[in-house]
């Protein structure tokens, strides 16, 4: 350190300036969380409007895609921000010639590798990759799903074609006499002491 103290001087000055860079490698990792959690909200709202439409798009799954790739990359860039840090802070950890309470952590970033191949790597690319491809296997299925010819298995005519609306309704109908029924059945059968 290019600090001119005495050496308990010299120590705190050190230690503080490893909090100050653990809080900056703590919000990185804070702020990646925070973008793989945007990331899974973006999914589920693409999903929850696309299952909610009249008339199911793959735009609405699409659409979804371009900010979680957004987010996919900026979580890698936080990734190398903070490995950089990291760096800065085991130099300044080891005594070695760094400015004191300097958070210029841009000379480590050339040791790093480049955002796209982190981007790739394990600890990024499996969150992200299980996303797209959970949203696509449910997209598909909810795209699928809204052909508007269907068998509606609780119908008392299972062999009868409905469409999309009818599909929903009757199923109710028999979800909702179903309940009903069970409510009314379970009612009278409980004996209540007197």
């Amino acid at each position: 350190m290019k600090v001119t103290a005495n050496g308990s001087e010299s120590e705190s000055i050190k230690i503080a300036h490893l909090t100050m860079l653990q809080g900056v490698i703590t919000r990185m990792g804070a702020n990646s969380f925070t973008l793989k959690a945007l990331s899974a909200t973006f999914g589920s709202a693409a999903v929850a409007v696309m299952a909610s439409a009249d008339t199911p798009s793959a735009i609405y799954a699409a659409t979804a895609t371009v900010p979680i790739a957004i987010f996919w990359l900026m979580d890698a860039q936080y990734l190398r921000l903070e490995r950089a840090y990291r760096t800065l802070f085991d130099h300044v950890r080891k005594g070695e010639e760094i400015e004191a309470y300097s958070l210029n952590a841009q000379v480590f970033l050339k040791d790093t590798p480049a955002t796209l191949r982190l981007a790739l790597s394990w600890s990024v690319c499996w969150f992200y990759i299980a996303i797209v491809l959970a949203l696509t296997a449910v997209a598909t299925i909810i795209f699928l799903n809204s052909n508007p010819n269907v068998i509606c298995p609780e119908s008392p005519k299972h062999r009868e074609i409905f469409t999309y609306d009818e599909v929903n309704r009757v199923c109710r109908k028999e979800e909702m006499y179903l309940l009903v029924t069970t409510i009314t059945t379970t009612s009278t059968s409980i004996n209540f002491p007197a």
